[in-house]
């Protein structure tokens, strides 16, 4: 597998695209109650970002042709390719709210730890059960609010679903900046 400093950069775009785009599907703002605002959006783009992060570290215990070609060196360099691609959007995004100069340091700054203490706590929740998994998307996702009617249930799910899902995507088509995230589920999912 190919994950050279372009190659890398290019697969991380497209990497990044397609979690944007998945954090965004207006069923999280309508049915799952997360909040329809800058921050809300941002939640939901470190909870994809997570997700391609999990998917990076993990081995692929010997699935398919690809699996010898893959090094932990090239997953490492396409996550922290991904990683940079975030920091590089959400600093333009930043600029674009008209935060002046002086305070976009800061902003990255609190941004930079709030992905890594996110990544740090749903990798481990992912690791763990569902019920530590509901403990991190409440207190990030909901800042700690019940969002009531199982809304948390069906949010657990959906990110034990979409784990699955990522980790049976080959990750050669991973590594060219290939993904396919599933959509959100309505009410009754």
């Amino acid at each position: 597998m190919i994950f050279t400093g372009g190659f890398a950069r290019r697969a991380a775009s497209g990497l990044y695209g397609r979690a944007v785009d998945a954090a965004r599907a207006p069923e999280f703002y309508r049915g799952y109650g997360v909040a329809d605002t800058i921050e809300g959006r941002y939640e939901m783009i470190v909870l994809h970002i997570v997700l391609l992060l999990f998917r990076l570290r993990s081995s692929d215990q010997g699935r398919g042709p690809d699996r010898a070609r893959d090094s932990g060196k090239g997953r490492a360099r396409l996550a922290q390719a991904l990683v940079d691609f975030m920091a590089a959007d959400l600093d333009r995004s930043i600029r674009e709210l008209g935060v002046g100069d002086l305070s976009v340091s800061r902003f990255m700054k609190r941004l930079g730890e709030g992905l890594y203490g996110r990544a740090a706590a749903y990798e481990s929740a992912l690791r763990s059960d569902a019920s530590a998994l509901s403990a991190a998307l409440l207190r990030n996702i909901y800042d700690g609010a019940d969002p009531g009617q199982g809304i948390l249930a069906r949010l657990v799910d959906y990110v034990q679903t979409q784990q699955r899902h990522l980790a049976d995507q080959p990750m050669a088509e991973i590594g060219i900046g290939h993904v396919d995230f599933l959509a959100p589920g309505g009410p009754e999912s």
